[in-house]
């Protein structure tokens, strides 16, 4: 009589395959759209630490290579994109793109003034904040993607995880965070308003500052008080994989052990 094979045993071929669909599991990341571009400056003080620190040497004299002329002051922090675009907010209403040479490649007008700056997602969206209270997604191209209405001006200078969730604080007193679609995922009252910019740490804790005087962290994967939704997304899929795993073995053995009962 010919051996059997262990892959022809049928309480072995459910547990291979349960494995195999655990480690799928575990390995499928979760749902993501977007998160900050890899750019030599993607966003307000350049990293989700807003360390201000850049890895390439800058000027090292004063010499002049261009300069463009907005309609009014400016107050906001230039973001670069990864193919070299400028984006800067003006207290003349727009948000401009500007080639790397000083002529305009877009400007997209806005309700108001532009204060805080604008951040960069990987594929290439701008967020910036109005005066006009809205938090804005604009297209590479100069289009409008989605504009997302806070109750107040908005001073603070969005931050995006790794998810694509943008944070940004709003003179409401509100820390928002937003989906990439443009949907509220949460939001947290502090006391006074907020023109603090958020900042992210390795951890994925959100810290901000409030005129209420305190420093609020936000961690995972507990949301805040008052609030609806997760702070940050979990992948369920790999948290339900070791019962689904448990759930194939006991019926495996059950069909296997049926089996041998009924050739008994």
């Amino acid at each position: 009589m010919s051996k059997t094979k262990w892959y022809q045993k049928p309480i072995y071929a459910l547990l291979a395959v349960a494995l195999v669909l655990s480690l799928a599991l575990v390995m499928v990341p979760s749902l993501t759209e977007a998160q900050l571009a890899n750019t030599p400056w993607p966003m307000f003080h350049h990293d989700l630490q807003h360390t201000g620190q850049s890895p390439y040497l800058g000027a090292q004299t004063s010499h002049v290579k261009w300069f463009y002329t907005t309609g009014s002051g400016i107050d906001s922090s230039p973001a670069i994109g990864s193919d070299g675009i400028i984006y800067v907010g003006s207290y003349d209403n727009k948000l401009y793109a500007i080639n790397p040479d000083g002529t305009q490649k877009w400007s997209y007008p806005i309700g108001t003034w532009i204060f805080p700056s604008p951040a960069i997602d990987s594929d290439g969206t701008i967020y910036v904040g109005s005066g006009d209270t809205n938090l804005y997604a604009i297209n590479p191209d100069g289009t409008l993607k989605w504009s997302y209405p806070t109750g107040d001006w908005l001073f603070s200078s969005p931050a995006i995880g790794s998810d694509g969730t943008i944070y940004v604080g709003s003179y409401d007193n509100k820390l928002y965070a937003i989906n990439p679609d443009g949907t509220q995922k949460w939001f947290y009252t502090t006391g006074n308003q907020i023109v603090s910019s958020p900042v992210i740490g390795s951890d994925g804790t959100i810290y901000v500052g409030s005129r209420d005087g305190n420093l609020y962290a936000f961690g995972s994967p507990t949301p805040p008080p008052s609030v609806g939704g997760e702070a940050y997304p979990i992948n369920k899929l790999a948290i339900l994989a070791p019962w689904i795993a448990l759930a194939a073995v006991i019926a495996g053995a059950s069909v296997f052990m049926r089996r041998r009962r009924d050739h008994s």
